[in-house]
């Protein structure tokens, strides 16, 4: 049995609908093309997300890892809104104040923000008031390790949080969750959804504030995109025996299917 389950997991994470953003020419494009070469780290991800489905505490556990990530970005992309830009406060253009990640998310924040979403959604599935890991010195050392990433970029130079918004926004919610909903809600959970709606939109927005920078800025963010989809893994990877409990969630999802729960499954394709 456990054998079969190890094959289905394999057979998982490959099976899936592909990951696509659409056609574009500007940095969206040019990261669209990053995530799709890097077919390891897409495939741990999706054994992360087998993992969580595997019981509900592993998909506690599994939201748990993902908030303090959440709270950080959001808090250092509001700084970025809140911010004058460099031009007004007399900075050089390196500054983190030149304002593209702030332009972006002072137009699409509203609906691509998820902390309070994931704390409701955490809170109503624990019994008792557990903190949500909002101390930097309790967190896992790879989640501390992406927070600290997301910092220090805001300071370094706030451009580079373009890159951690596509990551983290654009490709794991709006494309890589979009395509793994059906599995978590085949195990019986109901995530928030994303605002699928917003994809293009945000990509064209990420495109028109690039189209702006130098294209050293440009390479800078791409780089800093790359860093953040590898970080995102790893929150993963950490914990041990992520085969052997993402097996037990392909199990289930093939009980799923077999029950007609997962009518559109990734076993038939």
């Amino acid at each position: 049995m456990w054998r079969r389950g190890a094959v289905v997991a394999r057979a998982a994470t490959r099976r899936c609908r592909p990951l696509s953003l659409g056609a574009s020419s500007g940095l969206s494009g040019a990261l669209q093309v990053l995530v799709a070469d890097d077919v390891p780290q897409v495939q741990t991800l999706r054994l992360g997300v087998l993992r969580a489905v595997s019981s509900r505490e592993e998909y506690v556990a599994f939201r748990r890892r993902q908030l303090p990530v959440y709270r950080t970005l959001e808090a250092e992309l509001d700084l970025q809104v809140s911010r004058p830009s460099a031009e007004d406060d007399g900075l050089e253009e390196f500054s983190s104040l030149s304002g593209a990640a702030g332009a972006v998310w002072r137009e699409h924040g509203g609906r691509l923000r998820r902390t309070e979403a994931l704390e409701r959604e955490v809170r109503s599935m624990t019994t008792q008031e557990a903190p949500l890991l909002s101390e930097e010195e309790l967190l896992p050392p790879a989640v501390r390790q992406y927070v600290r990433r997301i910092r220090a970029a805001s300071t370094l130079d706030g451009d580079l949080l373009l890159g951690h918004l596509f990551s983290r926004y654009v490709f794991h919610d709006l494309v890589f969750e979009a395509s793994t909903l059906p599995w978590i809600r085949a195990a019986g959970f109901d995530p928030p959804q994303p605002h699928l709606d917003a994809l293009h939109a945000v990509c064209a927005s990420i495109d028109a504030v690039a189209a702006d920078l130098p294209d050293q800025k440009q390479l800078a963010v791409y780089y800093e995109a790359a860093r953040a989809f590898d970080l995102n893994a790893r929150t993963l990877t950490e914990r041990r025996l992520l085969a052997w409990t993402a097996t037990r969630g392909a199990l289930r999802l093939l009980l799923a299917y077999l029950q007609g729960r997962l009518p559109e499954g990734l076993f038939t394709r």
